[in-house]
């Protein structure tokens, strides 16, 4: 548990290198960190595949920025979303709820493992710039 909390912050702290340009107004994006568990049986590229399928259907969701998708040493998959803000975040599931992609993603998910948690940046030295040019 104490490595999954230490990856967490390892890739936040990752993923804010070097956001803020000389002259620019600062906008660090919201994260939204999904975590589960496969079935059994499901291979990396199925997965990685399903996930792109609804990361192309994410992208015309309104306040969508990037997505990074990581799994740990113990098979737990994490996905982090960035969003323009918390409202975007929330209004997603809502927004993908019928969306063929992610009921084709979920047939490969261990339901009863999924977590889901929406961050609000407090402090930040810096981080990535997502637009719609610079995904």
């Amino acid at each position: 548990m104490k490595v999954n909390k230490i990856l967490i912050l390892v890739l936040f702290l990752i993923t804010n290198i070097g956001y803020a340009k000389e002259n620019q107004k600062m906008e660090t994006p919201v994260y939204e960190i999904v975590k589960w568990e496969a079935k059994p049986n499901v291979s990396d590229s199925e997965m990685i595949k399903a996930v792109n399928n609804m990361v192309n259907d994410l992208k015309t969701v309104d306040g969508f920025l990037h997505q990074s998708l990581y799994k740990n040493k113990k098979g737990t998959w994490i996905d982090i979303y960035y969003w323009k803000t918390e409202k975007n975040a929330v209004d997603s599931n809502t927004n993908m709820a019928d969306k063929k992609s992610l009921k084709i993603l979920l047939e490969l998910i261990n339901l009863e493992t999924v977590t889901i948690e929406i961050m609000n940046p407090l402090q930040s030295s810096g981080g990535l710039q997502f637009g719609i040019n610079n995904p």
